[in-house]
């Protein structure tokens, strides 16, 4: 073989080299949701890309034998290249030569190159690497059984979902720490993701701040509770108060009908679903999507309703934060400048995680009052304590019937 001859074959393997170098770090840096986005449009590559790096090490084990028989490769027609030429010393001559190129050209730049243009080369360099795993399964297969079996005796890494979850609120974090936000008010996308936490029971209108009235009640009592209240929804119970059998909705058009009085109450019911009281808000969403006029009613274990859920109140608390006025006093937070947190029982477990950066469980309790009394068991006096998390709470106003506020501060050791 000629030295030109030679000289191409290790241009064409040092191409070869750096399309799996590169590959490896395009597939390890690619945007997953940007890739899944594109898969969800049709993309095809998009599509392959997703399905392969669902099983990485297989992945990462082509794209490691392709680098790795390339450089065998070369290293070799380097080495015979050099040792036609320089005799025995070519040898030492290939090391010093070939080495310093082959990570250059081989490694360093396809890797930068690959990295900076990653969501557009995945789902494009995925193909030849699909045809190459299937073409080299056996080995390919054989590599990632003992990756996968090493890695599980190094012990499994933390769970996807949560890390997403981190990465997304980071994200979140810095976007509303900056200037730029023009379309969101501060805080409005954090309350997104917040909501999807949240079961129904934080953020639903308790059924004890609403006037309820009998199912066989007249348009006219109705009217007049709308018009005294300012209210437009009054649920129906049957047996007692917490029986809720159906909801009136009169809005401030109907009101104005000077027939309204003699009508039948059955025009002016409302499409009602019941739902369990530990439902997930982001489950309700899916409900009211589907039928946005609904009146969600909230239900304990043995059937009481708890309160009601409709989807202007969900709009109302995800844009703007507030409840409607109909409920009595907004759930606080406030710090004094010795750090110590006063929180208003009524919060809900995942704003105080927020405020605090704790974890304490969403799924047992979904306020702080709640969550102080399955430490308790008992109404607690003033005063009374418990550490949760590295934080000390401190109950700091109380009824005969619940906790009203508490104070968090930093545990001292």
């Amino acid at each position: 073989m000629t030295i030109f001859l030679m000289l191409l074959f290790m241009l064409v393997l040092l191409l070869i080299k750096g399309f799996f170098s590169g590959s490896e770090i395009a597939l390890v840096s690619t945007d997953r949701p940007k890739l899944r986005h594109k898969a969800a449009q049709g993309n095809r590559g998009a599509k392959l890309a997703s399905k392969m790096l669902a099983v990485p090490e297989r992945l990462l084990a082509t794209t490691l034998l392709g680098t790795n028989i390339s450089s065998i490769a070369l290293t070799t027609v380097g080495t015979v290249l050099m040792v036609g030429l320089l005799g025995s010393k070519g040898e030492i001559a290939a090391i010093i030569i070939f080495t310093p190129l082959f990570l250059i050209f081989g490694e360093i730049i396809p890797k930068s190159i690959y990295q900076q243009k990653a969501d557009i080369l995945a789902p494009i360099i995925i193909y030849p690497l699909s045809w190459l795993q299937t073409l080299f399964m056996p080995l390919i297969w054989l590599l990632s059984k003992v990756a996968s079996a090493i890695a599980s005796l190094l012990g499994k890494g933390e769970e996807t979902g949560d890390t997403e979850r981190e990465q997304v609120m980071a994200m979140v974090n810095m976007a509303e720490s900056s200037s730029d936000i023009v379309a969101f008010e501060r805080g409005q996308v954090r309350r997104v993701f917040q909501f999807a936490q949240m079961s129904i029971s934080e953020i639903m209108q308790p059924l004890s701040d609403m006037k309820v009235a009998h199912e066989n009640a007249s348009m006219k009592k109705l009217v007049n509770i709308c018009r005294n209240n300012d209210v437009s929804l009054i649920p129906l119970y049957r047996r007692g108060p917490s029986d809720i059998c159906a909801v009136v909705q009169l809005t401030a058009w109907d009101l104005l009908d000077d027939q309204l009085a003699e009508k039948n109450v059955a025009m002016y019911h409302c499409d009602v679903h019941y739902v369990p009281i530990i439902q997930r808000v982001s489950e309700t969403i899916e409900l009211l999507r589907d039928n946005p006029d609904a009146i969600i009613v909230v239900v304990d274990e043995i059937g009481q309703t708890q309160g009601i859920v409709t989807l202007n109140r969900l709009v109302r608390l995800t844009l703007s934060g507030q409840e409607d006025s109909s409920i009595v006093g907004a759930s606080t937070i406030s710090k004094d400048k010795n750090g110590i947190y006063s929180l208003d029982a009524r919060l809900p477990i995942v704003d105080v995680n927020d405020t605090l950066g704790t974890h304490l469980p969403t799924l047992t309790t979904t306020t702080l009052g709640g969550y102080a009394l399955s430490h308790f068991r008992h109404i607690p006096a003033v005063g009374e304590s418990f550490v949760a998390q590295g934080y000390l709470f401190t109950v700091t106003e109380v009824t005969e019937k619940a906790v009203l506020m508490l104070s968090a501060q930093a545990a001292t050791e």
